[in-house]
């Protein structure tokens, strides 16, 4: 059985933030700020190197593994964005036909 991790997002001062819960794994903690970064994944024990950028309302990010430990080394791309009705949306591209999407909605 695969179980799923649990973000939260959340914005402060222009930054967006991400907590995300990983049943059985170590919590991973994100700040998405525009520019060059990098960030240790400590589940998957890899370092990714991270671009990100503001493309209209979506901020993207192109992260890569230079050691090529995931996707092959091939970029992954992620665009995030706030629709109309509210929903936090994650787009992610593999650099192949196949593309991720994740809706998450507010809770109150």
């Amino acid at each position: 059985e695969q179980i799923k991790p649990q973000p939260t997002w959340y914005e402060e001062e222009g930054v967006l933030h991400c907590s995300t819960v990983c049943p059985g794994a170590t919590t991973i903690h994100r700040v998405f700020e525009v520019g060059e970064s990098t960030f240790e994944d400590p589940n998957l024990n890899v370092v990714w190197q991270v671009s990100t950028y503001w493309d209209g309302d979506k901020l993207v990010t192109s992260e890569f593994t230079p050691d090529g430990k995931y996707n092959g080394g091939r970029p992954v791309v992620c665009s995030r964005w706030v629709d109309s009705n509210g929903t936090f949306i994650s787009r992610f591209e593999f650099g192949g036909a196949h593309v991720h999407v994740a809706y998450c909605e507010r809770i109150l």
